[in-house]
């Protein structure tokens, strides 16, 4: 019974240590942020839409994106790597 009792109480702790509700709630707030980012950008192209934009408005816009997307996978790493340590 004593062998039961601690790998019930180990299986618990592992359980506990791979399921984080912190976790799972930085994840929904993520996924809501990259939401509002999209709506925003959408509502940015509707101005946008009709002016050719020039090389310059094209180049930033391709260097934002990349940083944004940078730091995204920066996050989900950290945050995978938080949840798989």
């Amino acid at each position: 019974m004593v062998a039961r009792a601690r790998s019930a109480a180990t299986r618990l702790q592992a359980r506990r240590a791979t399921y984080d509700s912190r976790l799972v709630d930085a994840l929904g707030r993520m996924e809501s942020m990259e939401r509002s980012l999209d709506h925003l950008e959408g509502k940015v192209e509707v101005y946008d839409h009709g002016r050719k934009p020039s090389l310059a408005d094209e180049i930033t816009a391709l260097q934002t994106d990349h940083a944004v997307d940078e730091e995204l996978a920066k996050l989900r790493e950290k945050l995978s790597n938080k949840n798989a340590g």
